[in-house]
Parts: structure tokens; C-alpha cells; sequence
């Protein structure tokens, strides 16, 4: 989801995105307004859509790589599809966290290994277990390949129909 500014407010901190929805015409012709539904709320339509789909969060979650940003928690529930265009949008960057070394750039290779650094600082696992690398189960350091691991734990929901790892209780 394109950031249109980000910044604080006294001590609290904002995002300012772009609203994820399309004008489409209702059953009379009438111009709406329809927001943007999850992954894991829009059936797609065919292997096709849902590789395209993938494919597109991929150059989101690359375009957040070369800011700087692993986002840390990728599953269905946080990737928009458009209602019209049936464009994928990543969201929900609320457990990203930034690199530490080496700094990516525009010139950066998509394989390069590239850590990040933890501020939680509490010992606690953050993530959405049933989606999340190994490495980040484990509490080590998480690398961009990390959030590779949630895109194709993604596709796997996708095509199977239900996450690659399930809850025993």
C-alpha cells in the first residue's frame, strides 16, 4: 500500500496510506465505492490469478526491502486485492522492522542477505506461527529471505487451502 507520509504526533506515531479501494457501478449503473478485501477474504479465481497475485505482493515486499523494511508477518490476511483491477496490495507493516547491515539501496541484489534488528526487547515471539520462517520461530535474526519464506507460506494457503502449518491446540 502506497505511504503517502508518516511521521509523530507528540509521542504517538502515524502512517498516512493511500485508501485501497476502486469506483466500480452497481447493479443500476450507479458509480460505489468498494474497499479492498484480504487475501484470505476474496476467493480467487484460478492458478493464474493467484500466481499473477503473488507475483505482485512479491515486488511490494521487494519495494519494502529496498527501503529498508522486513516486514516480519506476511499471510493472506495482509495482502489487499483490489475489487476491480485485482491488484494485489501489501499491508499491514505493524511488526516490520528495519535492517541493520548492510543498508539496502536501490542497488542492492534481491539475494543478498541483509539482517534486521529487534526492538521488542521483551522475549517475545511476534509473527503469525502457522506462516512464519523458521528462523523467526527460533529467535534468530530474520533476513530478506525470511520474508520470502511468508510469500510462499502465502501460496501455499492459496493453492491448498489452508496455511502450510496448523495448530495442535
Amino acid at each position: 500500500v502506497r505511504i503517502k507520509s508518516a511521521g509523530r504526533f507528540g509521542h504517538l506515531h502515524y502512517i498516512d496510506m493511500a485508501l485501497c479501494a476502486e469506483h466500480s457501478p452497481d447493479e443500476n449503473g450507479q458509480e460505489v465505492l468498494t474497499i479492498g478485501r484480504t487475501l484470505a477474504d476474496t476467493p480467487l479465481r484460478s492458478i493464474d490469478e493467484i500466481c499473477r497475485v503473488l507475483a505482485e505482493a512479491a515486488r511490494g515486499v521487494d519495494a519494502a526491502h529496498r527501503a529498508g523494511v522486513l516486514h516480519r508477518d506476511l499471510k493472506p490476511a495482509n495482502i489487499l486485492l483490489l475489487p476491480v483491477s485485482r491488484r494485489a496490495l501489501v499491508t499491514d507493516f505493524g511488526l516490520a522492522a528495519p535492517q541493520l547491515a548492510p543498508l539496502a539501496t536501490d542497488e542492492t541484489s534481491p539475494t543478498q542477505t541483509v539482517t534486521v534488528a529487534f526492538t521488542d526487547g521483551d522475549g517475545k515471539l511476534v509473527g503469525t506461527p502457522c506462516f512464519m520462517p523458521p528462523e523467526q520461530a527460533w529467535g534468530k535474526q530474520l533476513r530478506r529471505a525470511s520474508d520470502v519464506y511468508g510469500l510462499g507460506a502465502t501460496l501455499y494457503a492459496l493453492l491448498c487451502g489452508q496455511a502450510p502449518y496448523q495448530s495442535k491446540d
